[in-house]
C-alpha cells in the first residue's frame, strides 16, 4: 500500500466513520432488546396497538439505524481503497454486494422513519380486520433486512479472509470480522425460518461484537495513519 497525504485521509475517514457506525448501531440494538420483541421485526397487530407507547424509542432505533449504514458507506469505500492490488478484484465484488445489501436496508429504514407516525395515526381508526390486511401487506413487502444480513455475511468473512495474511492487520481485528460475518450469517438463517430465538441471538451477539468492533478497527486505523 503506498503511503501518501491521500491513503492517511482515508485511514482517518475510515477510523471516524468506523467509530460512527458502531456508535449508532449499537444505539440501535440496544433500543431492540429493550422494547417487546413483536415491535422489532415486521408489523404485526400487536405492532399496531402498542407502538404508539413506544414510538420514540421506535423513532431513535430508526434514525441510529439510517445514520449507521451511512457512516458504513464511509467504511466500505475506505476498505476498497486500501485493498492489497492482489485483492481488488475480491473487494470490488464484494462492496458492490454489500452496497446493493445496504441500499435495501437504508431503503426499509428511511420509509419506516417517514411513516412511523402517519401509519400510528391511520391505524387508530381502522377496524382490526383492516389492521390485519395492513399488517400483512406489510410483512409481505419487506424482507425483513435478509438481503443485508446475507451480503454483510458474506462481506466480513472475506474481507478479514482477505487480510489473514496482511501483517499490517492484527490477527484479534481479524477475528472480530470473522465473528461478525458470523452472526450476521445467524440472523440471516433466523429470518428465512423465522426463528426468534436466532435472532435475538443475532442482537445479543452484536451489543458485544458491534461496538468492539468499531472501536477496535477505529483506533486501529487512527493510529495507522499517524504511523505511516
Amino acid at each position: 500500500m503506498a503511503v501518501t497525504n491521500k491513503t492517511k485521509s482515508y485511514l482517518k475517514l475510515g477510523s471516524i466513520f468506523a467509530l460512527l457506525s458502531g456508535l449508532f448501531w449499537t444505539t440501535s440494538i440496544v433500543i431492540s432488546l429493550l422494547i417487546p420483541s413483536f415491535l422489532r421485526g415486521s408489523t404485526s397487530l400487536a405492532f399496531f396497538e402498542k407502538a404508539a407507547s413506544y414510538s420514540t424509542f421506535i423513532i431513535i432505533k430508526d434514525w441510529s439505524n439510517i445514520i449507521a449504514y451511512l457512516c458504513f458507506i464511509a467504511v466500505i469505500i475506505v476498505f476498497n481503497h486500501l485493498a492489497r492490488p492482489e485483492n481488488r478484484a475480491y473487494m470490488s465484488w464484494v462492496n458492490v454486494l454489500i452496497l446493493i445489501g445496504l441500499s435495501t436496508a437504508l431503503y426499509e429504514y428511511v420509509e419506516a422513519a417517514r411513516n412511523f407516525l402517519p401509519m400510528i395515526d391511520r391505524m387508530a381508526d381502522m377496524t382490526v380486520d383492516v389492521k390485519k390486511i395492513y399488517a400483512r401487506f406489510q410483512f409481505y413487502n419487506s424482507d425483513d433486512f435478509l438481503l443485508w444480513h446475507l451480503t454483510a455475511c458474506i462481506w466480513f468473512t472475506i474481507v478479514s479472509g482477505l487480510a489473514w495474511t496482511n501483517k499490517m492487520i492484527p490477527k484479534y481485528l481479524v477475528i472480530l470480522g470473522l465473528l461478525l460475518g458470523l452472526s450476521n450469517g445467524v440472523a440471516f438463517i433466523g429470518i428465512i425460518n423465522a426463528d426468534r430465538g436466532l435472532i435475538e441471538s443475532y442482537q445479543l451477539f452484536s451489543i458485544i461484537l458491534i461496538p468492539l468492533w468499531s472501536i477496535v478497527e477505529g483506533s486501529f486505523l487512527w493510529v495507522l495513519s499517524k504511523k505511516l
